[in-house]
């Protein structure tokens, strides 16, 4: 599985105003400087996790991330002028009988989608829960 989700933190600008206008229709889930995040630290910034997709096919994933970032260019546009910390977080799930990730290829115009929208590139690997 992969899960794609956009994770914004730092800047000048009300989190809650921000996700009540440029909100519509994303999956966001707002975090606010020095409430507890979820292991009950305080969080050093304020910010939110969007989700950008869930497609199991690397290919079907990328063309949401790039969907994602024409779709919201507004959003990005206020998020560089606030100067807000913006990176599209790529998590694989791996199963432990699998020895590799499937490869995941971002085309040159995603990544000049990502350098317009001021927006960093994480990639992570995760072992997946197997049930029995």
């Amino acid at each position: 599985m992969i899960d794609t989700v956009l994770r914004v933190f730092g800047g000048q600008y009300d989190v809650n105003a921000l996700l009540a206008e440029f909100g519509q229709g994303l999956q966001a889930e707002a975090f606010i400087q020095g409430e507890p995040d979820l292991f009950g630290a305080p969080n050093i910034d304020s910010g939110f996790d969007a989700l950008v997709s869930e497609n199991p096919a690397p290919e079907n994933n990328v063309n949401d991330i790039r969907l994602f970032l024409e779709n919201n260019s507004s959003l990005f546009e206020f998020l560089k002028t606030a100067g807000a910390t913006c990176i599209v977080d790529v998590a694989y799930s791996v199963a432990s009988t699998d020895q590799n990730a499937p490869s995941l290829c971002l085309p040159v115009d995603v990544l000049g989608l990502c350098y317009q929208c001021n927006v960093a590139v994480e990639l992570s690997v995760f072992s997946a829960i197997e049930h029995e």
